[in-house]
């Protein structure tokens, strides 16, 4: 059958030597962020829609679809949080109504992400976090400037999806960006990954539909 066809073939791995590359170590500092950010623009504006329909790529997503994921991980996920609260009681035990918010909204958002990325299809990384990422400095200019350069790695979450998915995951699991807001709303980051993503997309000639990111205003909403 085709798995014994395929156990049979030879492989070949090839693997990009690092050295010099760095991992961030807890949570990004700011320039890292921002470096991932503009990476993650140029990486969801690399495919237009088209390439995409002819690739025929599943989902992309850690989280998403739910098919991907163990069913117990939905339907356990009150445990799960009230094991975290009892963990971290100072901190946590004042939102200790997320598990079950959680559980209930989850099939929700998979569907609007399912409907997002039939609109605004784009190649996403999929597990979008600061252990999938490598840094380095390159030196620019006569005034030797340093210009942060992102690595992704990791690609087997990877595949068609809605670009804010990486975006919002990487801002939540990496950096300090809702930590220090006052209310939910756009960024920085966000208003930096959408001038990213048009800046690449223009840089192509197969772009199609935005990879996720709006925003209200004067902003130039190129298809």
């Amino acid at each position: 059958n085709e798995i014994d066809d395929v156990l049979r073939m030879s492989f070949m791995i090839v693997m990009e030597d690092l050295e010099g590359w760095t991992q961030p170590s807890g949570i990004m500092q700011k320039e890292e962020a921002q470096s991932a950010i503009r990476a993650l623009a140029q990486f969801h504006a690399s495919c237009s829609p088209a390439v995409l329909a002819d690739l025929q790529l599943e989902r992309g997503s850690f989280w998403s679809p739910l098919t991907k994921r163990p069913a117990s991980e939905v339907e356990s996920m009150d445990e799960s949080w009230a094991a975290l609260v009892e963990n971290f009681p100072h901190e946590l035990k004042p939102l200790s109504w997320i598990g079950t918010a959680l559980r209930l909204v989850s099939s929700e958002l998979d569907s609007i992400a399912s409907r997002l990325t039939q609109q605004y299809p784009a190649l996403i990384h999929g597990d979008a976090k600061a252990p999938n990422m490598f840094f380095r400095c390159l030196r620019s200019g006569e005034d030797g400037e340093g210009v942060l350069e992102t690595k992704l790695v990791d690609f087997q979450w990877s595949g068609v999806g809605f670009g804010a998915v990486d975006v919002e995951y990487l801002l939540a699991t990496s950096t300090d960006a809702y930590l220090c807001m006052d209310a939910f709303g756009p960024t920085p980051y966000h208003r930096m990954y959408y001038e990213a993503w048009v800046a690449a997309a223009r840089n192509k000639t197969r772009i199609g539909t935005s990879a996720g990111v709006c925003f209200d205003g004067d902003q130039d909403h190129d298809g």
